[in-house]
């Protein structure tokens, strides 16, 4: 037997394995999707963050009715802003909010905390699902973002819940639609000094 039979072998296994665990996990967020929409005392919440963006006007791809200049590299960045979105895809709800720095746990639930006063009185819920794709930033096993949570939850006499997509599969994270739109948006923009400009 040579290598690239075993390694074929080897691989198959693996994939199929991994198939099994992916198949699992979606079973379990589906079935967490299906009872939050279906419960009128319940939200969903789907969170995530986008890629850190340029201040200043860098050309990002995207084309303009309007004669538009852009610088040709990404030289003398002095700001960077990075997007992050709380998205209620049965209500087609978004909170969307953009910091200097990286996106930590404190971040996140400073900004849930924020916004949950609206969200509460808006739909009168007092269960919150959350989707998310287990980034590093909050993980089920970062122990600053769950305590927060508990925090957060204790504070407002709420029940919450994580429902995270399998690893390599944030693109079913309803939140990645909002993504989509904001990404054709920001494509011919600029983006100075915090602000949006078309021209």
């Amino acid at each position: 037997m040579n290598w690239a039979t075993v390694s074929k072998r080897y691989k198959k296994q693996s994939l199929k394995k991994k198939i099994e665990e992916t198949d699992a996990i979606f079973g379990q967020v589906h079935k967490a999707n299906e009872e939050a929409d279906s419960n009128p005392k319940e939200i969903r919440l789907s969170i995530d963050a986008k890629a850190r963006m340029n201040i200043g006007d860098f050309s990002r791809g995207g084309r303009n009715r309007v004669l538009t200049k852009a610088e040709d590299h990404d030289l003398g960045v002095e700001e960077k802003l990075t997007p992050f979105g709380f998205f209620l895809p049965e209500h087609d709800d978004l909170f969307l909010f953009f910091t200097l720095g990286y996106v930590s746990s404190d971040f996140i639930v400073d900004r849930l905390e924020e916004i949950w006063p609206v969200i509460h009185e808006k739909y009168g819920a007092d269960i919150l699902t959350i989707n998310a794709d287990n980034g590093m930033e909050n993980s089920s096993s970062r122990t600053q973002f769950i305590k927060r949570l508990v925090e957060f939850a204790d504070r407002y006499n709420i029940t919450v819940k994580l429902a995270y997509y399998p690893p390599y599969h944030s693109k079913y994270n309803p939140i990645e639609r909002v993504w989509g739109v904001y990404e054709n948006h920001m494509s011919v923009t600029f983006l100075r000094g915090g602000y949006m400009s078309n021209s």
